[in-house]
């Protein structure tokens, strides 16, 4: 049993090469391959270990902010979890995807 998603990543500050790296990273850690090296998912996909997968990445990334953006198989399921230093930071569920504000980097990155 299981639930299927979409998932996709953005990270702060940006960098094509931190996010090719960071995906990279993601596929190798996660029990199955996950993301593109843009960030997204290749199709919707059961990945159990999430979580303690990009807690994992999140510290192979110092300084670097990575939100994982997830669209569940219902339209409404959708939510933001953000990793920062190896731990998740933030977890927010709503309707739509936004991206983290600079108020919100701020507050992460200075506690």
């Amino acid at each position: 049993m299981g639930y299927y998603a979409h998932y996709s990543i953005k990270i702060y500050p940006y960098t094509d090469v931190d996010l090719r790296s960071i995906s990279k990273d993601v596929n190798n850690t996660a029990d199955i391959r996950v993301l593109d090296h843009n960030g997204n998912s290749y199709s919707y996909s059961k990945w159990y270990s999430w979580e303690d997968d990009m807690i994992s990445v999140s510290k192979d990334f110092p300084n670097t902010i990575i939100s994982l953006f997830v669209k569940g198989e219902e339209s409404e399921d959708l939510a933001r979890y953000d990793f920062y230093n190896g731990e998740m930071v933030g977890t927010w569920e709503f309707d739509g995807i936004p991206s983290l504000s600079q108020d919100e980097i701020n507050s992460i990155i200075n506690p």
